[in-house]
């Protein structure tokens, strides 16, 4: 199970000089069902994906976290069920 922050989804690709390239040295770019996401983080650890979200919100305000499992998205209140077992 990986948490990570998402900060951004659009129809389209970002260009790779949009602020959010600046703002987070770790972003990485996803696309799920058409639609690409930008999400920064990456840590099987509630504690600290919750620290890196606070931080995270301090430039992009609507920031949430979002959880994966063997690379499909599941939700975050599963992946925390599966991390504390």
């Amino acid at each position: 199970v990986v948490l990570k922050i998402q900060l951004a989804s659009s129809a389209k690709a970002v260009h790779q000089k949009h602020k959010l390239y600046k703002q987070f040295t770790d972003l990485e770019e996803i696309k799920i069902k058409g639609t690409y996401k930008y999400l920064s983080g990456n840590t099987n650890n509630y504690s600290r994906i919750s620290t890196l979200l606070s931080e995270a919100r301090k430039r992009v305000p609507d920031a949430f976290v979002i959880a994966f499992k063997n690379g499909n998205r599941i939700s975050v209140s599963d992946a925390r069920k599966l991390l504390n077992n």
